[in-house]
């Protein structure tokens, strides 16, 4: 690619303060001509460098792609997240697979970030390689409820404690699931009352805990015999 505005980063959950990165990437890349591009990661990084910390998943990639698709952005791009991956410096990163790889001519980041070896890549280093190398950097502040930064941990544990509502407000949408139609027991046609049956998602996705919950359904046909359904808490 030559020529783009690009972010970096995980965005599980593609939560308000995310839609506040992307929001920016696409203005700025309209406004220059230039491509919008999100480049992100699968599996979760912390699946790789620390196993036993890594989250159970707000969005699952083809959701993260979808929700990110939608924003308007040009491109994202979901590169494997490997062991040689997490050994780059944030200079190898930025040069090796932004730079060269990806076009960057402007790279927008959220306040908070960090990548490369040992998440060391922060906003002043990455300052100091836009000087020497020539792009622009952006950093776009904290988006926030009641003082309180939104971020993909807080949401996880709204939706883990079943506060659905709380998810919501942070995410800017309903907390959702999505799974294949599977054929039950038939137990709704002997009670009056259609059932959908889902298979488990994903086991990385993050679930609310048992219970009886409203929900919104879109269903879309996949194939003969074959329907797929997304369910929003």
């Amino acid at each position: 690619m030559t020529g783009t505005v690009t972010t970096v980063g995980t965005f599980d959950g593609v939560h308000r303060g995310h839609q506040a990165v992307l929001a920016e990437i696409v203005q700025r890349a309209r406004g220059q001509g230039l491509a919008s591009l999100v480049v992100t990661f699968d599996p979760h990084p912390l699946e790789v460098v620390n196993p036993a910390a890594a989250p159970r998943l707000l969005t699952l990639p083809d959701e993260k792609r979808e929700l990110v698709a939608a924003l308007g952005l040009d491109r994202v791009e979901l590169v494997p997240f490997t062991a040689a991956l997490a050994r780059l410096s944030p200079e190898q990163f930025v040069r090796e697979v932004l730079r060269a790889r990806y076009g960057m001519r402007e790279l927008v980041l959220g306040y908070d970030h960090g990548f490369g070896r040992g998440r060391t890549g922060d906003v002043d280093l990455v300052r100091r390689l836009a000087r020497e190398d020539g792009f622009v950097v952006d950093v776009v502040d904290a988006v926030r409820d009641d003082g309180q930064p939104i971020s993909s941990s807080l949401i996880r544990t709204a939706v883990a404690h079943g506060d659905l509502a709380a998810a919501e407000r942070w995410l800017g949408r309903r907390y959702s699931a999505t799974g294949v139609v599977e054929r039950g027991a038939g137990r709704g046609r002997t009670i009056g009352i259609p059932t959908i049956n889902l298979a488990s998602p994903d086991p990385r996705k993050l679930l609310p805990p048992d219970g009886v919950y409203a929900v919104w359904y879109d269903c879309r046909g996949k194939g003969k015999g074959e329907r797929e359904c997304n369910t929003a808490a």
